[in-house]
């Protein structure tokens, strides 16, 4: 093999072996966070904290394709199938920008808005 050719070898491992080691935070949740202008339905069902079913995390995220991200936690009211007691619930806050349940929150979440 070439000097060049190992070189791009080279290259492409580095690129490889230091992805191993980038933050996932845009897939993941982190520290039980979970982002509901990001989720995606499956992540959405796989939070057991929230216990919500297909219908509703399809719900959130179709009503969230339509009509942008969530900008506060009262948006959640307009999806359909979710009522007050699922937002009670919830208590979804804001946090950097986006609309996340976070179960350690010392925030007062929707109430506060």
């Amino acid at each position: 093999m070439s000097k060049r050719g190992m070189h791009i070898m080279k290259s492409v491992f580095i690129v490889f072996a230091l992805m191993a080691f980038l933050p996932l935070g845009g897939v993941f949740a982190q520290d039980d966070i979970l982002n509901f202008n990001k989720a995606d339905v499956e992540g959405l069902v796989a939070n057991e904290d929230l216990e919500l079913d297909e219908e509703i995390a399809i719900a959130i995220v179709a009503y969230r394709n339509k009509n942008g991200a969530f900008k506060k936690p009262a948006d959640l009211l307009k999806v359909p199938g979710i009522d007050q007691d699922l937002i009670d619930d919830i208590n979804p806050i804001m946090k950097d920008g986006d609309l996340v349940y976070d179960p350690d929150a010392e925030q007062p979440g929707m109430k506060a808005y």
